[in-house]
């Protein structure tokens, strides 16, 4: 968690919606705990999803004060912090360090949806499955997520991301327990 007070918790219930498109950009998340998807749709109706974990800063468009152009719910139980962007110079000045953390952030979240958005265009489906549960896992040693939610991350459908995942399953790159799948070492 941060170190300033202007950041502010919240817990969110698995399904629970942040923001949705259309809402007024008045402030800025992070991921403490849990797991977060951002869905956008396309100018020709198609839906893409990134997946935001621990750490992760999202809801960025807050820092132009403009309309939301994505929708986020919480995958599952999640604790969030929010700042508002009215509070944002005092942010920077009571807190530099993690300042110039949120750019760095904003940078690599500009990059992670660029690729993910390439992957989507040439990576076969498998691979962007592996891809996705890699990155949402990350540090926590497994994952419980649905295979809807996989299917939006990669730009498929439920039924999709389940056969990817039992391929994956069958070729022992992957293992699910009690509903957790972990991505085993390659």
């Amino acid at each position: 968690m941060s170190n300033t007070n202007l950041w502010t918790p919240r817990n969110y219930e698995r399904g629970e919606k942040i923001y949705k498109i259309g809402d007024v950009s008045s402030k800025i998340y992070r991921v403490v705990d849990g797991l977060v998807k951002e869905d956008y749709l396309t100018e020709d109706g198609r839906q893409f999803s990134i997946p935001h974990i621990r750490g992760d800063c999202f809801g960025l468009d807050g820092l132009s004060n403009n309309l939301r152009t994505s929708e986020t719910f919480a995958i599952k139980k999640s604790v969030i912090e929010d700042l508002d962007v009215v509070n944002i110079l005092e942010y920077f000045k009571t807190a530099p360090e993690e300042a110039y953390d949120l750019f760095r952030e904003v940078a690599v979240r500009y990059t992670e949806s660029n690729i993910i958005r390439q992957k989507m265009l040439y990576e076969n489906v498998e691979d962007r499955v592996l891809s996705i549960l890699r990155h949402i896992s990350q540090g926590n040693g497994g994952v419980s997520v649905r295979m809807s939610d996989i299917g939006e991350f990669i730009g498929s459908t439920r039924e999709t991301a389940n056969k990817m995942v039992l391929s994956l399953l069958q070729r022992r790159m992957i293992a699910k327990i009690d509903g957790v799948i972990k991505v085993l070492e390659d």
